[in-house]
Parts: C-alpha cells; sequence; structure tokens
C-alpha cells in the first residue's frame, strides 16, 4: 500500500487505504521518536553517566557513536513518518 502511495501519490489512495497509511506513518513517528530518545540517553549514560561501564576511552567512545548514530537514524525515521502525515493529510483535505 505504502509502494503504491509513493509510485502514485497519496491522493491517488481510497479513503481506508489513507487511513491505514496514516496509522502506520503514525506508528513510525512515534515509534521512531521514543528510539531516538531512548538511545540518546544510552549514548549519553555510557558516555558520561557511567563510563565505568567501559574503562577504554575508545571503547566507551566507538560505544557511544554507535548508539548516537542509531538515534540520529531513529530520529530521521520519525522526520519521515510526519512529513508522510502531512502529505496524506493534505490530501484528504
Amino acid at each position: 500500500m505504502l509502494a503504491v502511495m509513493t509510485a502514485t501519490g497519496p491522493e491517488n489512495l481510497s479513503s481506508s487505504a489513507r487511513k491505514t497509511a496514516l496509522v502506520v506513518a503514525r506508528v513510525s513517528l512515534y515509534l521512531g521518536l521514543i528510539f531516538g530518545m531512548a538511545l540518546g540517553a544510552g549514548a549519553v549514560m555510557f558516555l558520561l553517566v557511567s563510563p565505568q561501564t567501559f574503562p577504554n576511552p575508545a571503547e566507551r567512545w566507538l560505544v557511544g557513536g554507535v548508539f548516537i548514530g542509531l538515534s540520529a537514524m531513529s530520529f530521521g525515521f520519525a522526520g519521515m513518518g510526519k512529513s508522510r502525515i502531512e502529505k496524506l493529510k493534505a490530501s484528504g483535505s
């Protein structure tokens, strides 16, 4: 269904398909925000709060960098979900 929407545009979707696409976009928005905040908090925890978990600074920054990268990707998915919601709402009115 989302592949159809990206190929033809949201204005060509039926009402039920538009509602389903809105639900999927909202789920991706909220999951992206939740995972982004959780992974960002994990990066702060590994880098600043409990640095003794990884006593080697290279390991600590490697783990923190991975968490920061995953957090940024999660916020990117949230941004894609938000833009999809805006497109669907604009085409539905």
